[in-house]
């Protein structure tokens, strides 16, 4: 007898395609009150990402591309995985030592963005690459030490390329804290750049007027400026983005609420007093550092899952928090060992959650959420049935 749960698997056998999900799936045995959305704050904006590291892999050699773009970066030098601002970070020990994409290559015509976590354990240096193109057209990044003041923000933007730019150490610019973590964001535009440090202890921004061109980045480099070392960040870095469009202050800020919620937050502090944790018997989050070539279930029950019909590698994809699974609506799932009837039986009270986005126009026959109780008797939420993208259980 199997007691498998499967997520978003075709739970009556038919051969209806189901779409293309992604999902973090949390079991509970009994219901409990909802996180406060106020405690978690609102995610980023995906809108025109073209470059995104999380850096929540955990563990390896490879720092992956959840932009969609797939342009993983590989981790070189005195690089070490640490904790994050969300979920795991990488800390450079200075010198030769960065994450190289040479893959990466992106012209921000109009306006860009470069977003990332810090936290700067020494003193900066002069002209320190945090995210930094030394490109073959031009040159554009933040530096966390300008090349005039090593205390703050500095930046270059498409210097030696066509129709201005050049490297920038305005003396206005946001003085950056030790030992704490500052969300960096450069924000360039045709006859402007503004520069965003973010921290517990301040929020600051700065708008330089210049006359910047559009920046070809390529050669992109995490931890230095590409130039051997000498220009190099000694910290943590975290969340690394690059957009293809000029943030607004509103969505700089709300980059800065949905990672602040997490600094030093405790388990129970994000769970704003409510007792999810309570008769919780299986916990997919679906994030780098949880899926290996299992999927992790961090409950710490080890209902541990295997991914059916593919390699865990190439789902791995943005998810609503941190990382989540692409499922191709057709024979990829997830399911568990017979272990799982431990903690489940017919007569308890089920709570079943997940995040899904469904792709457009892909309802068709039945898609949803399995558990099965026992060899006769399941339970089942639906997505779509007939195509109609409406929720139904039984």
């Amino acid at each position: 007898m199997r007691y498998p749960i499967s997520t978003f698997k075709n739970p009556r056998g038919d051969a209806s395609r189901i779409g293309t999900f992604l999902i973090a799936i949390a079991l509970i045995l009994l219901s409990a009150p909802p996180v406060h959305a106020s405690i978690i704050g609102k995610p980023a904006n995906n809108l025109g990402l073209v470059g995104y590291w999380s850096f929540n892999e955990g563990s390896g050699s490879v720092a992956g591309d959840f932009s969609g773009n797939r342009n993983s970066g590989t981790i070189e030098g005195n690089v070490t995985w640490t904790t994050g601002v969300r979920g795991s970070a990488l800390m450079f020990g200075g010198g030769d030592s960065d994450v190289s994409i040479p893959g990466f290559n992106q012209t921000l015509t109009g306006g860009g963005t470069i977003v990332a976590w810090i936290y700067a354990t020494s003193p900066l240096g002069s002209c320190g690459g945090v995210v930094f193109s030394r490109g073959s057209a031009s040159n554009t990044g933040i530096n966390a030490g300008s090349c005039g003041n090593s205390t703050k923000m500095g930046y270059h933007w498409n210097e030696n390329g066509v129709g201005g730019g050049g490297f920038f150490s305005p003396g206005g610019a946001p003085t950056i804290p030790l030992n704490q973590w500052v969300l960096l964001v450069l924000v360039g535009e045709p006859t402007q750049a503004t520069l965003y440090a973010y921290s517990q202890t301040e929020q600051y921004s700065y708008v330089d007027g210049q006359t910047l061109g559009s920046p070809l980045i390529d050669a992109l480099r995490i931890g230095q400026d590409g130039t051997g070392g000498g220009r190099a960040f000694t910290g943590k870095i975290d969340e690394v983005r690059i957009y293809s469009r000029a943030l607004p202050a509103s969505e700089v800020m709300n980059q800065y609420k949905y990672g602040a919620a997490r600094i030093n937050a405790s388990s129970a502090t994000l769970q704003n007093g409510s007792s999810l944790t309570s008769g919780l018997v299986g916990y997919w989050t679906m994030d780098g550092a949880d899926v290996t070539t299992s999927v992790l279930d961090k409950s710490g029950n080890g209902n541990n899952g295997g991914f059916i019909g593919g390699a865990t590698s190439s789902a791995k994809v943005i998810g609503k928090l941190g990382q989540a699974l692409n499922f191709n609506g057709s024979n990829q799932y997830v399911t568990t060992a017979s272990t799982f009837s431990n903690q489940i039986s017919s007569s308890n009270t089920l709570t079943l959650s997940g995040w899904a986005k469904i792709s457009p126009g892909s309802f068709g026959g039945i898609g949803g959420l399995r558990v099965d109780i026992d060899g006769a008797g399941a339970f089942y939420m639906y997505l779509g049935v007939g195509g109609d993208g409406k929720w139904r259980q039984e």
